[in-house]
């Protein structure tokens, strides 16, 4: 069947490997650097590769998410006895009035 509910690679595992092979497509499309690729020549998986996303909501909260983890990572790195909350607490996400409406309701 065509029309399948990819919620999850355990409710459609075909939609989880059309969607790797999509993004190794626009990867390659993109001419960007093989480390970005799923899997490799041979077929193996390896650790690149992306997201497609259902919303731009999505993709905004994943990306702030990651940076967020970026950031507390490094000022551990300079500063280990500060815990993660502690950092947290402190992060602050600047946006203009361009921004999607996800972090303007935040």
């Amino acid at each position: 069947p065509l029309f399948r509910s990819g919620f999850s690679w355990i409710a459609s595992p075909a939609c989880t490997e059309l969607e790797s092979i999509v993004m190794d497509w626009l990867a390659k499309a993109m001419q960007l650097p093989k480390h970005f690729l799923t899997s490799n020549e041979s077929g193996e998986m390896q650790r690149g590769g992306g997201v497609i996303h259902g919303t731009a909501s999505e993709a905004v909260l994943v990306a702030l998410l990651a940076a967020r983890m970026k950031t507390v990572r490094r000022i551990q790195e300079k500063d280990p006895c500060l815990s993660a909350p502690a950092i947290i607490g402190k992060l602050v996400a600047y946006g203009s009035e361009h921004v999607n409406m996800v972090v303007s309701s935040s």
